[in-house]
C-alpha cells in the first residue's frame, strides 16, 4: 500500500475518533495517473496525505470524508475515459476508469493499518482482500498465498462466485548507504520519498546522528569492520558505497561482495572502483559509477541520477520476488 508509513505517521498525529478516511484504488481499466494499491489518507479538515491523481479526484475524495464517516465505507468509480464537459474525463488525458474505495478509519480500520505496518516492518509481504458482500466490500487481512488463484491485484471472480479485489503489499526495499558525506544528505530525503527504507554507515561520529539524516531509518556509526559487523544487509538489499574514503571503501568492499545484496552500486569513476580491488577484476555484477549519466553536478543532481538508476532496478527486482 503506497504511502502507507507516512499515512501511519499523520494517524499518530492525529486525535482518536476525529473523522478520518482512506480513499484506495482498488481497480483500473485503461491508463490512469496510478494504480490499484494506491492510498490516500483525508482528515476532517479536507487536509490528504498521499494522492491517488493528478488533481483530477482528490477534491471530490475529500468532499466525501464526514459522509463516509457518518454513514459508513463505499465504493466510486471515476470514470476519465469520457470529453464531456460534465465527465471526469474532461481535461484530464488519463482515458481511464479508477475504481476507489472509501472507508472511515475507525478502531477496525486503524487496527488493520498498524498490523499491517507491523508485518511490513518484520519483512513480510501482506495482502489486501476486499470481498463484495451485498454491495458492500468486506477487508480482511490474509497472506498472499491465501489470495484464491495467486491474485495479487486487482477485480477478480473467485471460484466461488464472489467478487473480489486483490492488493499484495511487498515491504519496503531497503537501502543501505555506506557514507554519511553532505552529498548523502539529499540521497536519503529522496530515497525515503521514493520509497525506499534507507539505513546510514559511517565511521563519522559528527556525521552519524539522526538530526543529520532524520529521514534514515537507522544509523549506524564505526570502522568498516564494525560496520561490516553490525550493519544487516541480505541479498534483496540495494547498497551504495560513497564513503569518499579510499581505504573504508576497499575493506567494505570485501565484505560486501561476499553478501552478494541484489544491487551494490560504487559511487566515482570505474578506473577507482577497479583500483578498490587490488589487481582482481571487477565483478560485473557491481555498478559503477552508479547512476544515470545525466551530467550531473552537485549533491542533489548526484542524487537525482542514483535514484533515476535504482527506482525501475527496484520495481524489477519486486516483481521478480513476486512471482517466485
Amino acid at each position: 500500500m503506497e504511502n502507507l508509513h507516512r499515512i501511519i505517521q499523520t494517524l499518530r498525529r492525529m486525535e482518536r475518533n476525529e473523522p478520518a478516511m482512506l480513499a484506495t484504488i482498488i481497480h483500473v481499466e485503461g491508463s490512469a495517473y496510478r494504480k490499484e494499491g494506491t492510498t490516500m489518507l483525508v482528515d476532517k479538515k479536507g487536509m490528504m496525505t498521499g494522492v491517488l491523481s493528478g488533481g483530477c479526484l482528490e477534491q471530490d475524495i475529500a468532499a466525501r470524508v464526514i459522509e463516509v464517516w457518518e454513514q459508513g465505507a463505499r465504493t466510486v468509480e471515476y470514470d476519465m475515459r469520457g470529453y464531456d464537459p460534465l465527465s471526469w474525463g474532461e481535461g484530464s488525458g488519463c482515458n481511464g476508469s479508477v475504481l476507489v474505495h472509501m472507508e472511515p478509519l475507525k478502531a477496525e480500520e486503524v487496527n488493520r493499518l498498524y498490523t499491517m505496518e507491523e508485518r511490513l516492518s518484520a519483512g513480510e509481504e501482506v495482502a489486501v482482500l476486499r470481498v463484495e458482500k451485498e454491495q458492500h466490500l468486506k477487508t480482511i487481512l490474509v497472506s498472499p498465498e491465501e489470495v484464491p488463484g495467486g491474485r495479487r491485484k486487482g477485480r477478480f471472480i473467485a471460484a466461488t462466485g464472489e467478487v473480489m479485489y486483490a492488493q499484495v503489499i511487498q515491504p519496503k526495499r531497503r537501502l543501505v548507504i555506506f557514507g554519511a558525506g553532505t552529498d548523502v544528505e539529499p540521497l536519503v530525503h529522496m530515497a525515503s520519498m521514493s520509497g525506499f527504507s534507507i539505513t546510514v554507515a559511517d565511521w563519522r561520529g559528527e556525521r552519524c546522528r539522526k538530526d543529520i539524516h532524520p529521514s534514515a531509518e537507522a544509523v549506524y556509526c564505526g570502522f568498516p569492520k564494525e560496520l561490516a559487523a553490525n550493519v544487516p544487509v541480505s541479498s534483496s538489499d540495494f547498497v551504495l558505497l560513497m564513503t569518499h574514503h579510499f581505504q573504508h571503501d576497499k575493506e567494505l568492499l570485501k565484505e560486501l561482495i561476499l553478501k552478494r545484496p541484489a544491487y551494490l552500486g560504487i559511487l566515482g569513476s570505474k578506473a577507482r572502483a577497479e583500483r578498490l580491488m587490488d589487481g582482481d577484476a571487477l565483478p560485473e555484477w557491481i555498478a559503477s559509477p552508479v547512476g544515470l549519466s545525466i551530467k550531473a553536478e552537485g549533491p542533489e543532481e548526484i542524487a537525482v541520477s542514483i535514484l533515476a538508476e535504482l527506482i525501475p532496478l527496484s520495481k524489477q527486482a519486486a516483481a521478480k520476488e513476486a512471482v517466485r
